[in-house]
């Protein structure tokens, strides 16, 4: 069973790769808040699913304010900070895809650029107070030089609006996660 979190984790690597193909793809025929709109209709569908079985089966149970220390209103003021910032970010990264010329590597750009926002993540930290690990200083080496050789081989032309566009929304996640790590 050791092997059971890392097999999700390669799954969910696995997945969360192919998604930008199938946006790439699906930016060729649809806006982005269709497309945003579609998966996430698509996303509550199936956790509804899952929810009513696990609640039927005796394995979830409605949280309770006693359990988390938090109000309802702080509840639901940080579900609609979540669900905005998540929002926007989603709306940007399909934007970004969107805008791409066709001669661009929109997936794979687009895929390093929003994985930035490990990165991002741990920049924000800092300014947040927390003392970083050394890894994160060789990370944000690596994930900048990664982003000049993806995005600027050929000189600054090779920009696109889109990578500013996908940026943000690597911003956004980002401050999204530390969202949820505040209400955590």
């Amino acid at each position: 069973m050791r092997a059971k979190g890392p097999l999700l984790l390669l799954i969910t690597a696995m997945l969360w790769g192919m998604a930008f193909v199938a946006q790439t793809t699906a930016a060729q025929n649809v806006e982005p808040f269709t497309f945003n709109f579609s998966r996430n209709f698509i996303g509550v569908a199936f956790l509804s699913g899952v929810i009513a079985y696990r609640r039927r089966a005796g394995q979830d149970r409605r949280p309770d304010e006693r359990d988390s220390g938090y109000t309802k209103r702080t509840l639901i003021i940080a579900g609609i900070a979540c669900g905005v910032v998540l929002c926007a970010s989603s709306v940007l990264q399909q934007a970004g895809i969107t805008s791409y010329p066709e001669e661009a590597a929109a997936s794979g750009r687009s895929g390093f650029l929003t994985a930035l926002y490990m990165v991002i993540v741990a920049v924000l930290g800092i300014f947040m107070g927390k003392k970083p690990h050394v890894v994160v200083f060789v990370a944000v080496g690596v994930a900048l030089l990664g982003m000049y050789l993806l995005c600027v081989p050929n000189g600054i032309s090779n920009i696109y609006y889109g990578d500013g566009l996908v940026l943000a929304s690597a911003l956004g996640y980002a401050l999204h996660i530390i969202v949820i790590d505040k209400y955590k």
